[in-house]
């Protein structure tokens, strides 16, 4: 504890160092300033946390120098000191914000204790600044996991409202811009490239976007990264778009053991519409040998005839399928298309050709998103349409055995892994992509058979989780709301109250006096 004296008498300041060195083992006296404009200096060169301020001395006096000390040491605490027990001095004292008064001359008795009083102030105000800076890293260690776990549940449909709005205003998001999503595919041109090089791509993908637009930037999972990109109202939606991808793909020269291509969804409005933004973004890289290295939704639609048709046709209905798993609604559009070839005439090869490039076009929706199935192949050249449908027969009957085999493998027991999983670690970060990547599935696989399985999506479950440890520390401990709250896995005590009262009906506050009386 860092303690300046200011008095003009010698004697006083002599005597009042003794009493502090004795009272007090953690106290350092920086300083003897035997006027005002000696006080401000020392104050400047020794930054101390007390200052004993005489009030009446030669040139400028105690309050003067309280008045510039505050300037250049605004945390530093005064306690003023005098003989004259004058009331405007007082005044004047506390309206420049002193924290105590002592008159002469004092008693060693009154000294010690007015000293006491405020150095444990001084103390307690440290411990709560500590706490604060401790709790700003853990926030900027979180920040990172936030933003992944919120672009995943807006991508996914996983949207718990009061969740994803705690983590909007956890990274300072603004959600009333227009807004788009690009997904960058990464294809590695070996078997096998090193995770650093993956890793250190990763980074360099995500840092760049950060610092030319606005936006977040999902987890890379699979052989996709991701990025929800909220739009300038004074530029056009393909100029600032248009200008990012190229400097994405400027960056991407940097990893020659990749091959990339970007994928653009149509603009929407709120954040409602960012699955269908992801959907698109999807859809516009089922051709990825074009040589811009990227499409946007919009031109699949206008400029590629082929294609527009299958995707007006399966657009839905695959994406239903990764979501829901309704094979037979993807059957039923494949052989609707079929359908439309041969009553149009379409040439038997080239109707084949579209076939293929549908289910390729499944495949990859699949792969993208974590679904490992054998890629679907026309095993013959068809002679007509009746044996080009029964081959797309066969090969939904793969497909479909394979997810199903996979449903069967995984489900059941993963699912009450990941219940305890959760249950176990509610008081951390238990992100969609952190329990991805605990269990070696893809975040949309994951939140789709635990949704199918308990009922209810991964955030609600952890939610309750988390309601119910926060029950039992309310009932059976003597911990402080805001301590409950950091134990249980939130940052802001008015938001797990808010919680808390949705889930409960009644505030933490009301419930535990209705523990106690219980």
């Amino acid at each position: 504890m860092k303690i300046l004296i200011a008095d003009d008498e010698e004697l006083e300041r002599v005597s009042m160092k003794k009493i502090i060195l004795d009272s007090f083992a953690d106290a350092e006296i920086v300083g003897l300033a035997e006027n005002g404009r000696k006080a401000i200096q020392y104050a400047a060169e020794t930054k101390p946390d007390l200052i004993l301020m005489d009030i009446r001395m030669p040139g400028i006096d105690g309050l003067e120098a309280v008045s510039a000390i505050q300037q250049s040491c605004p945390e530093v605490k005064f306690i003023i000191v005098s003989a004259f027990d004058q009331f405007e001095y007082a005044r004047t004292a506390l309206r420049l914000g002193v924290n105590d008064y002592l008159l002469k001359p004092s008693s060693i008795e009154e000294i010690v204790g007015t000293l006491t009083k405020v150095m444990a102030q001084i103390k307690k105000e440290r411990m709560a600044k500590k706490a604060t800076i401790t709790q700003q890293l853990q926030l900027q260690k979180l920040l990172p996991i936030v933003e992944t776990d919120l672009v995943a549940q807006l991508l996914y449909d996983q949207v718990h409202e009061m969740h994803v709005v705690e983590m909007m205003q956890l990274i300072g998001a603004d959600w009333k811009s227009e807004l788009v999503v690009i997904v960058l595919f990464v294809a590695a041109k070996q078997n096998h490239v090193d995770k650093s090089v993956a890793n250190e791509m990763y980074c360099a993908m995500k840092n760049l976007l950060h610092n030319k637009t606005k936006g977040w930037v999902g987890a890379m999972s699979g052989s996709q990264i991701p990025a929800i990109i909220f739009l300038e109202k004074e530029k056009s939606f393909r100029s600032q778009i248009s200008v990012l991808i190229r400097d994405m793909l400027s960056a991407a020269r940097q990893y020659p053991q990749y091959e990339f291509f970007i994928g653009i969804g149509d603009k929407c409005q709120s954040i409602d519409q960012v699955a269908k933004s992801y959907h698109e973004a999807l859809l516009s890289a089922i051709d990825r040998s074009l040589p811009a290295r990227h499409l946007f939704f919009a031109d699949l639609q206008v400029n590629s005839a082929q294609l527009r048709q299958i995707a007006l046709e399966l657009k839905k209905k695959a994406i239903d399928y990764v979501r829901l798993g309704d094979w037979q609604s993807v059957h039923q559009a494949l052989r609707q298309l079929l359908e439309h070839f041969e009553k149009t005439g379409v040439n038997l090869v080239e109707a084949q050709q579209r076939l293929l490039e549908a289910l390729l076009m499944i495949f990859r929706l699949l792969h993208d998103l974590g679904f490992e199935v054998e890629m679907p192949l026309l095993s013959y050249q068809a002679q007509n349409y009746q044996q080009l449908s029964a081959e797309l027969q066969g090969i939904i009957a793969k497909l479909t055995s394979a997810t199903d085999a996979l449903k069967n493998r995984v489900e059941p027991d993963v699912t009450q892994q990941i219940k305890r999983f959760i249950i176990e670690h509610a008081d951390r970060d238990v992100s969609l992509e952190a329990i991805a990547e605990r269990f070696g599935l893809s975040p949309f696989y994951i939140s789709k058979i635990f949704k199918e399985q308990i009922g209810i999506n991964y955030i609600d479950f952890l939610t309750e989780s988390r309601i119910e440890k926060a029950k039992n520390l309310l009932a059976n401990s003597e911990l402080s709301l805001k301590e409950i709250t950091y134990q249980i896995g939130y940052n802001d005590p008015n938001y797990f109250s808010r919680v808390f009262k949705k889930v409960c009906g009644v505030s933490p506050t009301e419930y535990r006096k209705m523990s106690l009386r219980r």
